[in-house]
């Protein structure tokens, strides 16, 4: 057994803290709009900004409307596009999710950090200041990494695929180690600790909540055995049954990211979605479809042969419609998904969050109580 298997096996590590689970319960976060076009690179007029005063009153609103989570995007390096660039600036998401602990009150805040950017002593000790900051509603978004642009403007070498889990796997071990007790020697073979100390620890007992965005069988599999939730960028049912029956993830929660365009009517919100993909930029996407899998030109030529590539990867099989629409479609895909949370993703992020708040919300969770689950919002 691995030292990074010792300490898991000796401690209550995979508990829920500040996201505890209920069954039948489901809980709503936000993808934050932190970074420039992350969610939809388009073009097209109305979608919130990633400047910092933007991304706090969206954080605020989703606070006052009930959402348990918000969820921030990390990236180093934006990709170039004819019209609209994917990522070419934002926020970084330690310092702004300091920022908006302590601009908020209830509800929990993440941190996306990349394993191999940060010594673990460090990132522990970030991690403890930021659930004191917080007082133990702070979570962690452990991401190995995948964008080998990132990792190159920066002078590291993207890590094999097994390797960069492997080293994940070890990564947050130590920094578990080091919330727990507050020293740590931790050595594997990728780094070595002496006596490192975290001190203050963090505020939730064992630890901060973990999440982890794994789509692959191993990525999967590291969620289920390191983190408290499994974060699906396309959940379905099918994944959920790999997920608990193939792999063993009984233990692990579910939270899947969905696109939502909702407006007051059903024409205004198939407007917005044939506004963004009208104004999406091929080149953009051919680059991030393309990212360390093959040339651009492929990718570009692929999406030119098929119209409806773009609208499937900016809209990514969308809930679409008036308020009332919205709340029936995302019941029907949270039950058939089996989800625990639903992490909204959104274009115009202010009006279509007043809109769950004001309309979707009370008839989404009257459908839930319909189908034996339950809205979980932190009111």
């Amino acid at each position: 057994m691995s030292q990074s298997e010792q300490l898991t096996a000796a401690s209550e590590l995979s508990l829920p803290r500040a996201l505890a689970r209920k069954p039948g319960d489901v809980r709503f976060g936000l993808f934050l709009p932190n970074q420039h076009h992350a969610h939809y690179i388009t073009a097209a007029e109305g979608q919130t900004e990633a400047d910092y005063e933007s991304v706090r009153r969206v954080s605020v609103l989703s606070e006052e409307i009930g959402l348990s989570f918000l969820l921030p995007v990390a990236r180093w390096k934006g990709l170039k596009g004819e019209q609209a660039d994917f990522c070419p600036f934002g926020l970084e998401t330690i310092t702004l999710t300091g920022a908006l602990l302590e601009a908020t009150s209830r509800i929990v805040v993440f941190t996306t950090m990349h394993t191999e950017l940060f010594n673990p002593a460090v990132a522990a000790k970030m991690g403890a200041t930021l659930d004191n900051i917080g007082a133990g509603r702070w979570g962690l978004n452990v991401v190995a990494g995948w964008s080998k642009a990132d990792f190159e403007s920066m002078g590291f070498e993207l890590r094999s695929y097994e390797d960069r889990y492997e080293h994940a796997r070890e990564w947050l071990a130590a920094v578990r180690d080091l919330w727990v007790n507050g020293v740590s020697s931790y050595s594997c073979k990728y780094f070595t600790l002496d006596e490192a100390e975290c001190k203050f620890q963090p505020i939730q007992e064992g630890g901060p909540v973990v999440v982890n965005a794994g789509q692959s069988p191993t990525g999967m599999k590291f969620a289920i055995d390191n983190a408290d939730y499994l974060f699906s960028a396309d959940a379905t049912a099918d994944q959920f049954r790999v997920v608990n029956e193939e792999l063993g993830g009984g233990g692990v929660g579910y939270i899947g990211r969905k696109h939502i365009v909702v407006r007051p009517t059903r024409a205004e919100a198939e407007a917005t979605a044939n506004a963004i993909v009208e104004g999406g930029d091929p080149k953009a996407i051919a680059q991030l479809i393309a990212h360390g899998k093959g040339p651009v030109a492929e990718a570009e030529e692929a999406l030119a042969k098929d119209p409806d590539k773009m609208r499937n990867f900016l809209l990514q099989k969308p809930i679409l419609g008036d308020p009332g629409e919205v709340a029936s479609q995302l019941a029907e895909w949270i039950t058939e998904a089996s989800v625990d949370g639903v992490c909204l993703s959104l274009f115009d992020q202010e009006e279509m969050l007043e809109l769950f708040g004001d309309q979707v919300f009370e008839k989404l969770g009257n459908e839930l109580d319909q189908r034996g689950k339950t809205l979980k919002l932190e009111l």
